[in-house]
């Protein structure tokens, strides 16, 4: 079960009941009623204050995560750390230590969608996960402002540690830039969404597993195929960065008949080692220049 706040911090159906309030009480049309309240809370509309929101779900006191829509994707933001430094004590000398963000890109299950994470933090966490950047506050709290939003949080009430994450600028951090960390299928969703297609279910290409994974030492030229409908499938490499993710669009029956001359030439051992990734990269991603993406594949191939 979730439950919406504006970045205020105050619950949307609070707000609501606010604007209907407001209406009866001066006699006034709801519409102005509403644009009298968007107005107290620092919003130009209305429409700005109640689609300017996060979502909280029943467990939000495990794991201090809230999440807003942006189309079909959602964009999480988690203070866990947060509550992790106040036990710490990390506040106790009444300063604000310095903050730090991680950005983390992942595939859901829901076809076509993916998740752009946050992730808030201390200098020792961050130094640790690597790759940090410095978060820069906007907002003027304090370290008793943080201390007592993050208590309200613990006590199931988020809306104050909100509005906070808000002010300081949590929430305006951008998903328009090459992430920390991201899974390939992720990428490979926003690529695929350029040219209307959705990424499907993963077509088994080999039975590698345990050791002969570990010994794979070049993801960039693993091969991985997706079907995609109609009677298409997208072949990639296994690299997490849009710098190195090649892929391809080509029909099912082409791959069928270079997977039939890939079993021809290497036996077994095309789905036992990388040697069959390997076979299927070199003809299919190898003449991709790095960070493109070919739209068909050429029947010369």
């Amino acid at each position: 079960m979730t439950k919406t706040y504006c970045v205020n911090g105050k619950p949307l159906d609070i707000v609501k009941r606010e604007a209907k309030a407001l209406k009866k009480e001066h006699g006034i049309k709801l519409g102005e009623a509403q644009a009298e309240v968007a107005k107290s809370y620092g919003m130009q509309s209305w429409q700005e204050l109640t689609e300017a929101n996060v979502e909280v779900d029943e467990e939000f006191v495990e794991h201090f995560t809230v999440v807003r829509r942006k189309g079909v994707d959602e964009v999480r933001f988690c203070a866990a750390s947060l509550a992790e430094m106040l036990e710490d004590g990390a506040f106790d000398d009444g300063e604000v230590p310095d903050l730090y963000y991680r950005y983390e890109l992942y595939h859901n299950l829901e076809p076509g969608t993916v998740s752009h994470n946050f992730d808030i933090m201390g200098r020792d966490e961050a130094t640790d996960r690597g790759t940090p950047a410095p978060f820069a506050r906007k907002g003027q709290n304090g370290a008793e402002d943080f201390i007592t939003a993050i208590e309200a949080a613990w006590e199931g009430q988020p809306g104050l540690l909100i509005g906070l994450l808000n002010d300081e600028g949590l929430f305006d951090l951008s998903i328009e830039v090459e992430p920390m960390e991201a899974e390939f299928e992720a990428l490979l969703t926003l690529e695929l969404r350029k040219h209307g297609y959705a990424l499907g279910d993963r077509i088994l290409f080999n039975t590698m597993d345990g050791p002969e994974i570990d010994a794979v030492t070049d993801w960039t030229r693993r091969a991985f195929a997706h079907d995609i409908g109609d009677g298409l499938v997208v072949i990639s490499n296994g690299a997490g960065s849009t710098e190195d993710l090649r892929s391809v669009i080509t029909p099912k029956t082409r791959l069928d008949a270079l997977t039939a001359e890939m079993e021809d030439e290497l036996g077994s051992a095309a789905y036992t080692t990388q040697k069959g990734e390997l076979w299927i990269h070199d003809r299919l991603l190898g003449q991709i220049p790095a960070n493109d993406h070919a739209r068909e594949m050429s029947a010369s191939l």
